[in-house]
């Protein structure tokens, strides 16, 4: 892969991993509420900043338009979290209770099987990736759904489900109008894939119910996204 792609690429799988370690730092709490610090983390944490800054290597090309599409997911997603605030959990003490999450595994698995298909290597390797974080994401999902209902400290804004939905579409949008439609036969179009599969997963994230607080399966499917796409440009060299 081109050198100047390949850093484009390692900077996209940074970030990627860099949100699935914020979010394993800060799962959600209980079954009816995201994680509070999960969204401070995502404001604040300097790894995360070091992500967004221009680019040390200079590029041109298929590289510098891919890196221009990367930046503007990157500010959205950023966006998404950093303009909508924590709510606290006392100002809504009542709310009507929601279900258990153990259902979304299925949700889960087709979500990650989106983005490992394509993964560089053969079938077997990639459903063994598959099945690697599926397992994974089935023990987070198992420690939330036994920690029943929680009210005390602050949690996720349910805006950022919008926000992040509006951040996957205006980046495919993005890809389509700077040159890369899907299947594009270059290093830069393979990246882009992975990029353009990974926001079709986030903008399909439900953004209903999440009044006023971010429910739990929005950040545990976000980040099984996240460590996917990782995973899946991680495979390329």
């Amino acid at each position: 892969m081109d050198a100047q792609v390949l850093y484009v690429k390692q900077r996209l799988q940074n970030y990627l991993e860099r949100i699935a370690a914020l979010s394993q730092a800060a799962t959600p709490p209980g079954t009816n509420a995201a994680n509070g610090w999960f969204r401070e983390y995502m404001v604040n944490d300097g790894v995360i900043v070091q992500c967004g800054q221009a680019p040390t290597l200079p590029l041109s090309g298929e590289a510098q338009q891919l890196y221009g599409i990367y930046s503007f997911f990157y500010g959205n997603v950023e966006r998404a979290f950093r303009d909508n605030g924590n709510h606290s959990a006392s100002a809504i003490h009542g709310q009507v209770l929601w279900p258990g999450i153990a259902g979304m595994l299925g949700e889960v698995a087709a979500v990650i099987g989106s983005i490992v298909q394509l993964m560089t290597g053969g079938d077997q390797a990639k459903e063994q990736a598959k099945e690697n974080l599926a397992n994974s994401i089935k023990a987070l999902v198992e420690k939330v759904n036994g920690s029943g209902y929680v009210w005390g400290g602050a949690h996720a804004n349910g805006w950022i489900s919008v926000y992040a939905r509006d951040a996957g579409n205006w980046t495919i949008a993005q890809l389509d109008s700077v040159g890369f439609p899907a299947g594009k036969a270059s290093d830069a179009g393979k990246v882009a894939d992975v990029l353009r599969q990974i926001c079709l997963q986030i903008a399909a994230l439900p953004t209903e119910h999440h009044s006023p607080w971010l429910r739990p399966e929005w950040q545990i499917k976000f980040q099984a996204i996240c460590e996917a796409g990782a995973m899946t440009l991680r495979s390329y060299a």
